[in-house]
This record gives structure tokens, C-alpha cells and sequence, in this order.
């Protein structure tokens, strides 16, 4: 192992696997009434939400991560939801890219519960392929 591969390996962080977030809304108090944003896509150590607001990188919220239930469900009166604080860490042209700050063993618990459905929600799904004709 040479000296870059060592550097290589110090310099690359651990990304976690992501999910899409279906079926998630982020809630976090701007100033008016909260409303729920969507989040594209969520792991155990961040997320990214779509959100008008563009908070400055380095900035924590209080944010709320609700699983949206359907009043069709069976289980509508049991949604899970986990509360916690995270640090803003980008801007995409959409939303923000957030860490997670996880304080203490039930969030991380909670946060793991809800994670887990959004990855149980998009096993076994296939992106669709469409091929569109040639423009001649």
C-alpha cells in the first residue's frame, strides 16, 4: 500500500446507503405555520428536503420527520415520527442537504425505524426504462 492509497483512504468519507424518501415529510418552523416538505432521499446520517428556503450552511433546525399515512390504511392512527436537530450542510437548486445530529439512543432508534420503511417501501422496485424514438 502506497502513500496515496493511504491518503486515498483517510480522505474518503463513508457514505451510507441512501433511500429514496417516499412516503416521509420533514416539518421545521420557518416563521409561519409549518408545513410538510418532501424529502428526496434519506439515510441514517442525513437527508436531502425539498424546500424553498435556502437556510446558510452551518445553520441547526429543529426538524420533525413524520411517515405520511394514507386514510386508506389500516394503521392510520400510527405513523412514525422522529424529532431531532440537524445542521444544514448544502444547497441543491430544490431543497437542502441536512446531517443529522443525533443526541441520544431513542432518536437514533427512531430515525432507524424510519429509515427502514423507506427502504421496505422501494425493495424490489425497478426503475422504469423508457426508450424513446430516434428524432430523424
Amino acid at each position: 500500500m502506497g502513500f496515496n492509497d493511504w491518503l486515498g483512504g483517510l480522505l474518503r468519507a463513508e457514505r451510507l446507503e441512501r433511500y429514496p424518501g417516499t412516503g416521509i415529510l420533514a416539518y421545521f418552523w420557518d416563521g409561519s405555520a409549518p408545513i410538510g416538505h418532501t424529502i428526496k432521499d434519506i439515510s441514517l446520517s442525513g437527508a436531502f428536503i425539498h424546500a424553498t428556503q435556502r437556510w446558510y450552511p452551518g445553520t441547526i433546525l429543529d426538524i420533525a420527520l413524520r411517515e405520511v399515512k394514507f386514510p386508506t390504511s389500516k394503521t392510520a392512527g400510527e405513523a412514525v415520527l422522529c424529532s431531532l436537530r440537524c445542521k444544514v450542510i448544502w444547497h441543491g437548486t430544490d431543497g437542502m442537504g441536512v446531517a443529522f445530529i443525533v443526541s441520544n439512543p431513542a432518536e437514533k432508534l427512531a430515525l432507524k425505524k424510519l429509515v427502514s420503511l423507506t427502504h421496505e417501501r422501494t425493495t424490489g422496485w425497478e426503475p422504469i426504462r423508457v426508450i424513446l424514438p430516434r428524432a430523424e
